[in-house]
């Protein structure tokens, strides 16, 4: 039978006792991954590049294509899964589906949050266009119009759902596979 002894002295003689301890220092250094900053970034960068997207469709009068206003959904698609490779990167692998669910969530909440409120800036900047998401009647030059509210609401629950859906799809994507750093 071992004694305690053995056991340490075994575990000290291991050639791959370097490589261990220095594991075990990465994963602690990894443990402590910041998600707030990098979601807050990623989402802010994502909602204004729907923004703009959108201003694009509205100048170039193809708001009214549904195919291309949920083709904005894509952005956030694509910015979810540039955020989540490069968590994977940092996170080890224990961690990173609660860590990815944080990122993905908070990125999505930012950006929904960030895209209402450009819907509701370029409806009262830019009457002329026709962002009707939906509704019967494009949205009125009033601001205190119930459709201004209406179609960011919609937008903002539409990117909600958008964009938890793509981050289960990330996540599941880069389960179980070996990313190059």
């Amino acid at each position: 039978m071992n004694t305690s002894e053995e056991i340490l002295r075994q575990e000290n003689e291991d050639p791959n006792r370097r490589e261990i301890d220095k594991m075990r220092h990465v994963l602690a250094e990894r443990a402590g991954v910041k998600i707030y900053p990098k979601s807050l970034m990623y989402g802010i960068i994502s909602g204004l590049l729907i923004g703009l997207y959108l201003v694009f469709l509205g100048l170039a009068g193809m708001a009214d294509n549904i195919y291309l206003n949920f083709s904005k959904l894509i952005i956030l698609v694509g910015i979810l899964g540039i955020g989540l490779y490069n968590l994977r990167k940092e996170c080890p692998l224990d961690t990173y589906f609660p860590k990815g669910i944080e990122l993905g969530g908070l990125t999505t909440l930012f950006c929904a949050l960030t895209l209402g409120l450009v819907y509701v800036a370029i409806s009262v900047a830019m009457p002329e266009t026709n962002f009707s998401y939906g509704f019967s009647e494009p949205v009125a030059e009033d601001i205190n119009s119930s459709h201004v509210f209406a179609g960011a609401g919609s937008t903002f629950f539409e990117t909600l759902v958008a964009g938890l859906i793509g981050t289960f799809i990330w996540l599941q994507y880069f389960k179980g596979r070996e990313i190059k750093e």
